[in-house]
């Protein structure tokens, strides 16, 4: 059998250790001088700043792709210009093309 004081002295260790634990986690949060609740917010901060940065970098690109996307016409284009001035045509501005109201 085990003795009843022996399993008392060790639930008393068990809880007075779990206490010390818990003073020494306090006490090093306030010696860096960041409460737990600031921590957590720094993380946060940090999480929202590189999620920012990330979608920055996605716009960034989908801009520059555009961008490209905008040159190869207009180059197209002045190519085919180049090509009615050479044949001996007129360029001019585009067929304006009327837009019809759907019937209702």
């Amino acid at each position: 059998m085990v003795d009843t004081t022996l399993l008392v002295a060790l639930g008393g260790g068990a809880g007075v250790a779990l206490m010390l634990r818990e003073f020494i986690s306090v006490f090093a949060t306030l010696r860096n001088g960041v409460s737990a609740r600031e921590g957590k917010r720094r993380t946060d901060i940090v999480q929202q700043r590189d999620e920012a940065l990330e979608a920055a970098a996605l716009a960034n690109e989908r801009a520059d792709d555009e961008a490209a996307k905008r040159r190869r016409e207009q180059e197209y284009g002045s190519r085919l210009r180049r090509q009615l001035i050479e044949n001996g045509l007129e360029p001019g501005d585009p067929p304006v093309t009327e837009r019809t109201q759907p019937h209702a």
